[in-house]
């Protein structure tokens, strides 16, 4: 779709911060395919000039010298600057404000972040020297700091002490409520019921880059089956896809953490025995991690204590934690149970046909 929908609230705050003569240090966080970096793209539209960069997506034995050589080529096809074999981010990010223009307003997304520190340990070092010796120095100046994991932002930009003082905004980025995803299905919306688009959006939710792939000339169901039940379907593979992305070599283990929710809501207690881990510090941050990337609800429940006391019985408060995605819930539960079935179905169906 070639239209923007949605984030009017959102476009209003950074077309202010666009307004500004100073520079602004700025956080976009959000979901995987929430659509962060084609939101910056177009609050960009308003700036001079407009800059992008991201790193490459995890894999073994990805190095610095490989994000730094992606960078370089970035930079030399948006700039006039020379593919430089560059030798530190502290080098990447000195030629990278040596190709800003004297004057008018700039935005520079450094997409994916996380992604783009891989190899290099001081790599929030480097960014925060960068803002402070050269982009912030520079009148009318927006970076964007933008990625998936957003646990990684909080911890080493929001909650850095070395940041305190330096960010002027923090955008996250949450599903598009009910009447911006009903413009998804353009003029044909007038024509499907109601309850057609929530069939649909309860596999969705309002996830902008899954609500792409609708098709407004099929039913819910028709639409589901395309994308849920066919290998070739776009969420028949997404939810690898998006855990590999995200977390790497801790895929497997989140993996297990939200299959232990696909029944309901647990407390740590419970998610621990499920998944057969120790209650403790790698658990704890990985809930954390599934909550900041926007897959899980963390929830605060009061509940009554059994002690019998003169006074009145005292109220615990337990954590508890739940799928809040619509898409893993139903991948979870109606997909991946299917899988090698769908697979043999399609393959025999195929063979049919030939």
């Amino acid at each position: 779709m070639s239209t923007f929908i949605g984030r009017e609230q959102e476009k209003s705050e950074f077309r202010a911060i666009l307004a500004k003569k100073t520079s602004s240090l700025v956080t976009c966080q959000g979901r995987r395919r929430i659509g962060k970096g084609r939101f910056i793209r177009e609050c960009a539209k308003g700036a001079d000039v407009f800059l992008e960069f991201s790193g490459l997506p995890p894999r073994p034995g990805l190095t610095r010298k490989e994000q730094l050589t992606v960078f370089a080529e970035q930079l030399a096809k948006q700039s006039k600057a020379p593919r430089l074999a560059l030798e530190s981010w502290s080098n990447a990010f000195q030629l990278l404000a040596s190709q800003l223009p004297t004057k008018g307003t700039v935005v520079i997304l450094l997409d994916e972040i996380s992604w783009m520190g891989i190899g290099e340990p001081d790599f929030a070092g480097y960014v925060k020297n960068a803002w402070d010796e050269l982009f912030s120095r520079r009148a009318r100046t927006v970076v964007v700091l933008c990625g998936s994991m957003s646990s990684w932002i909080e911890e080493n930009i929001l909650n850095n002490t070395g940041f305190v003082g330096r960010w002027s905004w923090q955008f996250r980025l949450r599903p598009l409520a009910l009447r911006e995803c009903q413009q998804f299905w353009g003029r044909a919306g007038s024509r499907i019921s109601t309850t057609e688009k929530l069939r649909f959006l309860a596999v969705t939710g309002g996830i902008p880059r899954y609500l792409e792939e609708l098709d407004p000339r099929q039913t819910a169901e028709q639409n589901i089956a395309r994308l849920c039940f066919h290998p070739g379907g776009m969420f028949y593979n997404e939810f690898d896809s998006i855990f590999h992305d995200i977390f790497n070599r801790k895929a497997p283990t989140y993996r297990e953490i939200v299959c232990a929710l696909v029944d309901g809501a647990k407390g740590v207690d419970e998610i621990s025995q499920r998944i057969g881990r120790e209650r403790g510090g790698s658990l704890s941050q990985a809930l954390l991690e599934l909550v900041s990337s926007g897959f899980l609800q963390k929830d605060v429940s009061s509940r009554l204590s059994c002690v019998v006391t003169k006074a009145k019985s005292p109220q615990s408060r337990q954590l508890r934690y739940r799928l809040s995605d619509n898409y893993l819930r139903f991948y979870l539960k109606y997909v991946e149970p299917h899988r090698d079935q769908i697979a043999k179905e399609f393959l025999y169906l195929f063979s049919r046909i030939q």
